[in-house]
């Protein structure tokens, strides 16, 4: 009987413990609710906010754009005039070409958002502008030094590449020398503006291969469809005078031909009579 009361007693304090271990998970499950759902907030808070400034982006960059082209082409108004000065300064003929590449940056925003090439492919089109600015600075005659006022009075009157242009174009001349410069600048203007329009060199040697292969097909329909039409236009043309005179001479020959076979039947008719006379 006491063996039975204690193992009485041990089986309510295993259910105790038990209960009491439920009744804290509990708590804890509570309390950790909350701090769950701020936490959530607290990483859905950016998100939105990325998501808007992507959304809000190519929107800003067109207007930016437009007043860009605006201050560069007409330059009015003391804020105008102030902004087309300081573009030319720092970019010479660059500055016109800034309001284009910010369109296409806003044209092509939401495709490089997708493919996850917005950050990279932005910076290409920024390495992009510097390298026309140099390339204006190696063709435009810009003037060989490294003062800023100087390349910035040039730019100005639109004359090499603006201050920065100036610079990393001079800087390049004195490296490789003006014909090695405009290789180098002109190659990596073309690969890097590929890159920014997402074409590859595969899609290029395929493009290329394409082009030569339906070029030599259509080459070979055309010279097919023009035998079709040469030999139609023969049989529906009327005979000329050789054709003529040549139906002519056959239809003699023909009719010179029918007319020995009816002498030789009446010689072979009268030999076989006098052969039977006799």
């Amino acid at each position: 009987m006491p063996e039975k009361k204690k193992t009485n007693k041990n089986a309510g304090q295993t259910k105790r413990t038990t209960t009491v271990s439920k009744s804290a998970a509990a708590k804890k499950t509570k309390s950790s609710e909350p701090a769950k759902h701020t936490q959530t907030k607290n990483k859905t808070a950016p998100v939105r906010e990325n998501a808007f400034i992507r959304q809000a982006a190519p929107y800003i960059l067109a207007v930016l754009a437009v007043l860009l082209g605006v201050c560069v082409i007409f330059g009015e108004g003391s804020v105008g005039g102030g902004i087309r000065s300081v573009l030319t300064g720092l970019f010479a003929g660059g500055a016109y070409i800034l309001p284009v590449l910010l369109i296409v940056r806003t044209v092509l925003w939401n495709r490089d958002a997708e493919e996850g090439q917005l950050t990279g492919r932005s910076a290409c089109m920024v390495i992009v502008f510097l390298l026309v600015t140099m390339f204006l600075h190696t063709v435009g005659g810009g003037q060989s030094t490294l003062a800023v006022k100087t390349h910035y009075a040039d730019g100005r009157e639109l004359v090499g590449g603006g201050v920065f242009g100036g610079l990393l174009g001079e800087l390049c001349l004195m490296g490789f020398g003006k014909v090695c410069t405009i290789i180098i600048l002109i190659a990596a203007i073309v690969l890097l503006a590929l890159y920014i329009a997402g074409i590859t060199p595969r899609m290029i040697v395929i493009f290329i291969a394409y082009k030569i292969r339906f070029a030599g097909e259509a080459r070979r329909e055309r010279k097919q469809q023009r035998r079709e039409q040469d030999a139609e236009k023969r049989r529906n043309a009327k005979p000329t005078k050789n054709q003529i005179r040549e139906e002519e001479y056959l239809a003699y020959l023909r009719e010179k031909k029918k007319q020995n076979r009816a002498v030789r039947r009446t010689e072979e008719q009268t030999a076989a009579v006098q052969a039977d006379s006799t």
